[in-house]
């Protein structure tokens, strides 16, 4: 699943196996007794152990203790699953929470788990919408579970009593992107006649922005994302790989989901994420730098004749980051550290939309040159100066 952090818009949600629509009348028995379930939208209604998922969670709740504790050594310890047994899925870098975490270690969240106890995890789950059915245009499900009954330390790891679909990890991710608000997902703009769906629900604070950027600065990063791999068991021979994954640490726009079963690489969750997210913030028709290959996308307005869209990249990626020296110096969004292209990108839109296209729109016509000239060297004065009469990025 794919969807917008900050508006809850689901962009992408895709469940395999899948069947042709227009055979259902003709093969409904087939489909119907299929083991596989094709009939099944996993993306909504199909409940799996989150395992190494839920560490983002049981994290967050650790740190909002008064005096949060360090992770219990042996990071490394296997832990036992119903007659199997988890341990790291690489081995950690380091002794700290950051650490265990980007290694996805279950021996140190199992102990976090027992020392919250059941009725603290029961809190934190609901408060991130997994113990109820989302609202939602297509039918969602819910897992019972009594917290009451549940081991601590084994829910923690995400290999309790505790199911969970994709479609509400999506939402975990989301509200992770937007700052700690949890944003209600939704497939129609509006409603249609003949489908109508449920009323959205307001956004949902979940945890203090401050948390929400600590989290996110936990992730490991995948290239420009960043993103949390981990497995799960959810039976003999069956093995789950959990990609959660944000566009970016600090310009968070987009949120993906990806969950496999028995792949062959457990990294191939991760691989399919990432692909996801920079595709998204960076299609081939509009940051065709991308592409190393011409045939992959049609030539773009702009582009010189001389150039193919291989060469032409560096010179986009140059002119981008220098653009962002430029004028979003002063903002100190990243720190110490150098944004990205995506990253610039989606900082020029938030304060130009048309800056998406001017840097390769060679024809000035395309564009008012006088804004084209002056808006983005003095639109970060311009914000500055009236901030205190309550101007935001968005009234620019």
């Amino acid at each position: 699943m794919l969807v917008d952090a900050h508006t809850g818009e689901v962009l992408a949600l895709a469940s395999a196996p899948t069947y042709d629509p227009a055979s259902v009348a003709g093969l409904w028995d087939s489909l119907r007794d299929d083991p596989n379930a094709p009939l099944l939208n996993r993306a909504t209604q199909s409940l799996v152990q989150p395992g190494a998922s839920l560490e983002t969670i049981v994290l967050s709740a650790m740190l909002q203790e008064t005096e949060p504790l360090p992770p219990a050594a042996p990071f490394t310890a296997p832990v036992a699953v119903n007659g199997a047994s988890l341990t790291c899925r690489v081995t950690p870098a380091g002794d700290t929470w950051d650490a265990v975490f980007a290694a996805a270690c279950p021996a140190p969240f199992a102990e976090a788990g027992a020392t919250l106890g059941a009725a603290r995890l029961q809190d934190a789950f609901a408060a991130w919408g997994l113990t109820a059915a989302p609202d939602f245009e297509l039918p969602t499900v819910a897992a019972e579970w009594n917290a009451a009954q549940a081991d601590a330390a084994q829910e923690a790891i995400g290999q309790g009593g505790l199911l969970v679909t994709p479609l509400q990890m999506a939402g975990v991710v989301a509200t992770l992107g937007n700052a700690g608000v949890r944003p209600p997902l939704h497939l129609l703009a509006q409603a249609q006649p003949g489908c109508a769906g449920p009323p959205f629900p307001s956004p949902m604070p979940v945890i203090e922005p401050e948390l929400a950027a600590q989290l996110r600065s936990q992730w490991p990063t995948w290239g420009d994302a960043i993103g949390h791999l981990g497995t799960a068991l959810a039976g003999p021979e069956r093995e789950l790989s959990w990609f959660l994954g944000l566009n970016s640490e600090h310009v968070s726009r987009y949120a993906v989901v990806v969950l496999l079963e028995n792949p062959p690489h457990v990294e191939d969750a991760a691989a399919i994420g990432v692909r996801l997210l920079r595709e998204t913030v960076a299609p081939c028709s509009r940051d065709f730098y991308i592409a190393q290959d011409p045939r992959r996308c049609p030539r773009p307005v702009g582009l010189r004749a001389t150039e193919s869209p291989t060469t032409s990249g560096a010179r986009l990626l140059r002119e981008s980051v220098s653009l962002c020296s430029r004028d979003f110096k002063s903002c100190k969004l990243h720190g110490d550290k150098s944004p990205t292209t995506s990253e610039v990108r989606l900082l020029q839109e938030s304060v130009f939309p048309c800056s998406r296209d001017f840097h390769i729109a060679q024809a000035p016509r395309r564009y008012l040159q006088t804004r084209l000239r002056s808006s983005t060297r003095n639109c970060y004065q311009f914000f500055t100066s009236h901030s205190d009469k309550g101007l935001t990025n968005r009234h620019f």
